[in-house]
């Protein structure tokens, strides 16, 4: 746990959420999937994909930057609307570097992403938050509220 840095949401992620939203929305559909992007962006933690001058792989903003990809395509964003894939990372202290994941939902990705903020503001926590996962993983009757003060 205390190797976690931050968690890294890549803008593609970010771009099909934003059109997945903008569709539903266009439909006059309220989704019980809302999902708030801009708690996502948590300018203390900046959770977007970092610019590395040394990475051999393009990223899609990259790409569009180049003009080698047109992010407001119709194929683009049609590609976005249809994905159930949702990208992220957690920036870990080297050696260990990162680790990637995929969330199926935004609700899903949404959570990790405020579990991992949460674990990593209360660091200097890091004992009793271990003794508070074991007494949930154990589901024994306590009250948490009382438990980190």
């Amino acid at each position: 746990m205390d190797a976690i840095i931050k968690p890294i949401v890549p803008q593609t992620t970010l771009d099909i959420i934003k059109e997945q939203t903008r569709r539903q929305e266009a439909a006059g559909q309220t989704s019980h999937q809302s999902f708030d992007q801009q708690h996502l962006i948590n300018e203390e933690f900046s959770i977007l994909e970092p610019k590395s001058k040394n990475d051999k792989h393009r990223s899609i903003t990259q790409l569009a930057k180049l003009g080698i990809l047109d992010k407001k395509s119709e194929i683009y964003r049609t590609k976005c609307a249809n994905t159930s894939f949702y990208p992220f990372s957690i920036a870990l202290e080297q050696p260990a570097g990162h680790v990637e994941l995929i969330a199926t939902n935004p609700q899903s990705l949404q959570t990790w992403i405020f579990g991992l903020n949460f674990l990593i503001q209360n660091k200097d926590q890091s004992s009793k938050m271990q003794a508070l996962l074991q007494i949930v993983l154990s589901d024994h009757a306590v009250d948490y509220s009382t438990f980190l003060r």
